[in-house]
C-alpha cells in the first residue's frame, strides 16, 4: 500500500471529522449492472480500510451494489425503501449520489451534506423527475454550493447546455480502470478477418450509437471478413437482433450477452481487433492494450462516420452526443481511417500502445482519485436544510399531485405527500388536511402542453418508442371522429376531431431512471 495515499486521505478524512462529519454515505441503489454502482463501491472500500471515517452504502435489499460487497468490508448497506421517510443515521453525514437521485433522497439531518455526482453523457429527462419545474433551481443551487461534479467534459457540458448555465468548475471525477497484467494475452493478429467489438449495454439511449456502427462498418470495403462482437444485454437486444438481419450478407455477427467482468478481459484479448465503445467500458478496453474507439450518442438515429481514439480525449471525456460534436474540438476519424490505422501487426501495436498510454496517464490512478474525492466531499457547501429550501418534500418521489393546467397556467392543484393534502388555487394555498399514511401515485393533467405523438392507428395496440405498451381508441357520433384517446404507461392523450390535443393526463410515481429498475 502506498503510504503516502493512506497519510493523505487520512488527513483529508480527519479534516471532515472536525468540521463534524464522521461518515460518509454512497447512495446508488440498482439491480442492473452499473458502472456508477461498481465505482462507489470501491470508493466507499477504500475510505474504509484506511480512515476512520463510517461509511455506508445506500441500495435495495438484493440490490447490485450490495452483490459486491463482501463480509470483510467495513462498509454498512442501508436497505433503500422508496416509501420510507426518514433517513435512519440521525447525526450529520455527507451524501454522495448520482445527480439524478435527488428525488431519492429522505428526511435527514439538516446539517447533513450532499455531493452530486453527474455521470449522465446525454440529456436527462429532468421534466419527469421534477413536477413543479424546480430542476433549473437545483442545477443554481448545486453551483453556488460547489456540490456537482462530473464524470468528463460531456457531463459538464450538456448540464451546462440544457439549462443555459454556465458551468466552468472541471470537478472531474473521471471513470477509471485498474491496471492490467494480461494484456500479452493478445490474439495473434489475422489478415484475413476484422474482429470489431461493441461493448456496452443494448438500452434505448445506446442502440442508435450501434446501429451507426453497423452501418458505417458495413460500407467499410475489403475483402476480409468481417465479424461484429457484441457484448452486452438490455432491453432493446431484440430491436437490435432485428436490424442486423438486414446486414447478414456483409457483416458476421456474434451476440454475445453480458459477459461475467471477471472473465471479460479474456473475451476481448482472444477476440478483439477493435472495441468501440464509452464510458468505463472503453477505459477497460485501454487498459488490455486493445485499440479503442469513443462512440457519439444519440437518442435518434444518425448518419455521421465520425469517432475518435481514445487517446485524442480531452477532459477525460469518454462519450459525447452528437449535438456536442461541433463543441468538443478533437480529430475525428471515419470507420475506414480507423480500420486502415490497424490492418496489420504493426499500425495495430502503435495504436495500441497510444490507448494504453492514455489510459495510464489518465485512468488508471484510483488513490488520486480516492484523493480528489474526499476534497470534493471536504468543499461541498451544500446542506439537506439548503436542498429543502428548493424541493419542498422529501422523498420527492412519493407525492401524489393532480395539477389542472391551461397553456401551462396552472389554475388547480392538489398535492398529497404522506398522510396530507393540500389544495393551491393558481398556485395560492387555500387548504390543508390530514389522510390515512397511503402512498399512490403522481397525477397530472395539461391542456395544450404537447403536440400529439400518435395520429393514426385507430383502435389499435401496438409497443411504443421506449418499448411501452400502448393503445388508441377513438369515440364516435355517426360518423364524425369525437374523441380520440392515445394512452400508454405514463400518458394518456385527447384529441377532440380526431386532432384537436385539448387534454393530458400523466401519471408518476417519482421516476427514477430506467437503469435503476433493469434486472438485465
Amino acid at each position: 500500500m502506498d503510504t503516502e495515499f493512506v497519510k493523505n486521505i487520512q488527513y483529508l478524512a480527519n479534516q471532515i471529522i472536525a468540521d463534524g462529519y464522521k461518515s460518509i454515505c454512497f447512495w446508488m441503489p440498482c439491480f442492473n449492472v452499473s458502472g456508477g454502482a461498481r465505482y462507489f463501491r470501491d470508493l466507499a472500500v477504500k475510505i474504509s480500510n484506511h480512515t476512520d471515517l463510517k461509511v455506508y452504502y445506500v441500495d435495495f435489499a438484493n440490490g447490485f451494489p450490495s452483490s459486491l460487497l463482501s463480509e470483510n468490508d467495513k462498509v454498512e448497506i442501508i436497505e433503500f425503501n422508496a416509501d420510507d421517510l426518514e433517513f435512519p443515521i440521525k447525526e450529520p453525514t455527507i451524501i454522495c449520489t448520482n445527480s439524478t437521485k435527488v428525488i431519492q433522497l429522505k428526511n435527514m439531518n439538516p446539517l447533513s451534506k450532499l455531493l452530486f455526482w453527474h455521470f449522465e453523457t446525454i440529456p436527462c429527462a429532468w421534466d419527469w423527475l421534477f413536477f413543479n419545474h424546480e430542476e433549473r433551481k437545483f442545477i443554481r443551487l448545486t453551483k453556488n454550493k460547489h456540490a456537482m461534479i462530473y464524470h468528463d467534459w460531456s457531463g459538464r457540458d450538456i448540464l451546462s447546455k440544457q439549462f443555459n448555465i454556465k458551468l466552468d468548475n472541471r470537478d472531474y471525477l473521471q471513470v477509471y480502470s485498474m491496471v492490467k497484467s494480461d494484456s500479452a494475452k493478445r490474439k495473434v493478429y489475422n489478415s484475413n478477418e476484422i474482429n470489431l467489438v461493441w461493448l456496452s449495454r443494448l438500452g434505448s439511449e445506446k442502440i442508435c450509437s450501434l446501429y451507426n456502427i453497423i452501418d458505417n462498418f458495413a460500407k467499410y470495403k475489403t475483402n476480409r471478413i468481417k465479424r461484429l462482437h457484441i457484448v452486452g444485454d438490455g432491453i432493446r437486444r431484440d430491436a437490435v437482433e432485428l436490424y442486423c438481419k438486414k446486414y447478414k450478407e456483409q457483416i458476421e455477427f456474434i451476440f454475445l450477452g453480458t459477459i461475467d467482468y471477471d472473465k471479460l478481459a479474456d473475451y476481448l484479448l482472444t477476440n478483439a481487433d477493435i472495441v468501440f465503445a464509452m464510458g468505463t467500458s472503453v477505459i477497460e478496453s485501454a487498459a488490455l492494450k486493445i485499440p479503442s474507439v469513443v462512440v457519439q450518442l444519440s437518442s435518434s438515429r444518425f448518419t455521421d462516420d465520425a469517432y475518435y481514439w481514445l487517446f485524442d480525449a480531452k477532459e477525460y471525456c469518454v462519450g459525447i452526443t452528437t449535438e456536442e460534436k461541433q463543441r468538443y474540438n478533437v480529430p475525428y476519424r471515419t470507420m475506414e481511417n480507423l480500420l486502415n490505422a490497424i490492418d496489420n501487426e504493426e499500425k495495430s501495436a502503435i495504436i495500441s500502445d497510444k490507448c494504453n498510454k492514455y489510459f495510464i496517464e489518465n485512468h488508471s490512478n484510483f488513490n488520486s482519485i480516492v484523493e480528489k474525492f474526499l476534497k470534493f466531499a471536504k468543499n461541498t457547501e451544500l446542506s439537506f436544510n439548503d436542498l429543502k429550501k428548493v424541493i419542498v418534500y422529501t422523498p420527492y418521489n412519493i407525492i401524489q399531485q393532480t395539477d389542472y393546467c391551461i397553456k401551462g397556467i396552472q389554475l388547480y392543484s392538489r398535492i398529497k405527500f404522506g398522510d396530507k393534502v393540500y389544495i393551491k388555487l393558481l398556485g395560492i394555498p387555500i387548504k390543508t388536511y390530514k389522510l390515512n399514511n397511503e402512498m399512490t401515485h403522481y397525477t397530472k393533467w395539461g391542456v395544450f402542453r404537447s403536440k400529439p405523438i400518435i395520429k393514426k392507428f385507430i383502435n389499435t395496440k401496438y409497443k411504443s418508442p421506449d418499448n411501452q405498451s400502448s393503445s388508441e381508441h377513438t369515440i364516435k357520433i355517426g360518423k364524425l371522429k369525437l374523441i380520440k384517446i392515445v394512452k400508454n404507461k405514463k400518458l394518456t392523450k385527447y384529441f377532440l376531431f380526431n386532432k384537436i390535443h385539448v387534454l393530458t393526463k400523466r401519471e408518476n410515481i417519482g421516476y427514477n431512471f430506467p437503469q435503476s429498475l433493469f434486472r438485465g
